[in-house]
């Protein structure tokens, strides 16, 4: 059997113990779950050891520096599979979640990532404003040996599942440690990684068929809504500037798509018979759009300015120019 190293980054220990439940539920069965906390580690380790219920496949690593990325970098550096699977804390992997992957893998050799489906549980409290990423994925592959970039209609990858053969992570090294949760860019991690897949010449594909369950993922309120906003604001935008910083023209072109989107959502086109887009939005997306607009932008010319691209494809400072003296 293929073995499979599942990778989880963890601050939560209540929702830990189900995201735990859930790989131990694997119908696949030649695994090992590598749970990298950050933050105090007491409760995260005892959720660990709870939940595990002293299966030996089951272990606890402790990361010092925060941030999804530098997890995922500490689990994929001490992983023994030849697949690397990713999840949250806040998520519940189905039975069949890794039988569906390395099915994938083992059908097409060549094959170096596989996304999968992230679904979004039903809002539990009607009135309050609520948001929770959700993905399902066209059964598609994307090869830019083929076809160059953008990937195909319907292909998309998050990092709630994504699943990679331990090859192509070789190929394509760390994950940014400046993206995602906890670091200095709130998002993006997943994204910006499957762009240096493509520039690798990593062939990947998406299907709904391997299924994740966001069941903590949805977060309400007015008080986390607008961190939720900005942080996917700042990814998009570091995003779309490393793009530009790597001469790939997507960059300035999703920015200038960005604002020319937004700028239509709110002053919209006068139908017959019809009012004004800006009319229709919904209260919820009022608030949003400027916020992640304003996040993305500031974030974009930020990046540009005092960030580089180093030669692994990663985010670094620019060197601090020497000070002038008389």
């Amino acid at each position: 059997m293929t073995r499979v190293s599942v990778c989880v980054a963890t601050v939560r220990p209540t929702t830990l113990g189900a995201t735990i439940a859930a790989i131990l539920r694997q119908t696949w069965t030649d695994w090992e779950l590598i749970v990298v906390g950050q933050g105090d580690a007491d409760p995260l380790s005892r959720a660990v050891e709870e939940a595990s219920g002293g299966d030996a496949r089951v272990r606890y690593l402790h990361a010092d520096r925060y941030g999804l990325s530098a997890a995922r970098n500490v689990a994929l550096r001490s992983a023994s599979g030849d697949i690397f699977a990713c999840t949250d804390d806040d998520c519940e992997a189905r039975p069949d979640w890794l039988a569906v992957v390395t099915a994938c893998f083992d059908a097409d050799p060549g094959l170096g990532l596989v996304g999968g489906s992230l679904l979004a549980p039903r809002p539990a409290k009607r009135w309050v404003p609520s948001s929770c990423l959700s993905v399902t994925p066209a059964e598609v592959i994307h090869d830019t040996a083929i076809t160059p970039p953008p990937a195909p209609p319907g292909f998309s990858c998050v990092g709630g599942n994504l699943v990679l053969r331990r090859e192509a992570a070789e190929r394509t090294g760390r994950f940014d440690e400046l993206l995602g949760a906890g670091a200095r860019f709130l998002s993006g991690e997943d994204t910006d990684y499957l762009h240096r897949l493509e520039e690798a010449g990593v062939k990947m594909m998406s299907t709904p068929r391997s299924v994740v369950f966001h069941t903590y993922g949805r977060r309400y309120g007015w008080r986390q809504m607008p961190r939720y906003w900005h942080g996917q604001g700042t990814g998009h935008g570091a995003l779309c500037a490393k793009l530009t910083l790597r001469g790939d023209p997507r960059g300035s072109d999703e920015i200038s798509n960005l604002i020319r989107k937004y700028l239509t959502q709110w002053m919209g086109t006068r139908e017959p018979g019809r009012l004004p887009r800006a009319r229709e939005i919904e209260m919820g997306r009022a608030l949003s759009d400027p916020i992640r607009l304003a996040s993305a932008l500031s974030t974009y010319r930020r990046c540009l300015r005092e960030y580089r691209i180093d030669g692994e494809g990663l985010l670094r400072p620019r060197a601090a120019p020497a000070p002038q003296h008389p």
